[in-house]
């Protein structure tokens, strides 16, 4: 099994997600979506990108131990 890891990530920030994450969902508002499809995408756009970060940081939770498995099986 290989492990997958990012050398740069020391380049990249919670501070630098988190300052992302409010650019986009401020695009997804920009969208006009309907309430509901708005707040969809934006808990999916916070997931993924918390997700990501998280991986690639090599933070390991609960839910990120499964997907990191399937990833390095990949």
């Amino acid at each position: 099994m290989s492990e997958i890891r990012n050398i740069r990530c020391e380049l990249v920030s919670g501070e630098d997600v988190s300052h992302f994450e409010g650019k986009l969902k401020t695009f997804i508002e920009s969208l006009g979506l309907d309430v509901s499809q708005s707040k969809a995408a934006k808990d999916m756009s916070q997931t993924i990108l918390w997700d990501w970060f998280n991986y690639i940081t090599n933070h390991i939770t609960d839910h990120l131990s499964e997907k990191k498995k399937w990833y390095s099986e990949k």
